[in-house]
């Protein structure tokens, strides 16, 4: 079973492309940035009117750290009151998520005479790879 994303990975996902994380923003494709955008607009939609929380809302989409918090605050308390919505941004979140390019590097000790296999998968390509070292004693 896949385990939902918290409220703060969420809002942090919704607001990233207003966020000062460029090093992320750099590993987001355009589907991803368009995906952060709609769900952006839906929890500005939900919390419409809520004085408080548009304040935060538009402090977060300014890039301030700090207000982020305050909108997972609000964000975790609208998916514990309503299942549909909560369900709704967490499938959002995951194809965000799903579409983050993650080009870092990999790296894999093996000691003993054992073989070690890394995978790294993204949303359009599988990477696989051993090593293999044979030692003559």
């Amino acid at each position: 079973m896949v385990e939902p994303l918290s409220a703060y990975a969420i809002a942090t996902l919704a607001f990233i492309s207003g966020n000062a994380a460029s090093t992320v923003v750099g590993k987001l494709t355009e589907t991803a940035l368009e995906k952060a955008n709609e769900l952006r607009k839906k929890i500005w939609a939900k919390f419409r009117g809520k004085e408080e929380a548009e304040k935060a809302l538009k402090a977060a989409e300014e890039g301030k750290e700090a207000e982020l918090e305050t909108v997972a605050k609000w964000l975790k308390d609208a998916m514990q009151k309503d299942p549909d919505f909560a369900k709704e941004i967490q499938a959002l979140a995951k194809e965000i998520e799903g579409e983050i390019d993650d080009d870092s590097p990999m790296m894999m000790i093996i000691r003993d005479r054992g073989t070690g296999y890394q995978t790294k998968v993204n949303a359009r390509t599988s990477f696989v790879g051993g090593t293999h070292h044979h030692h003559q004693d």
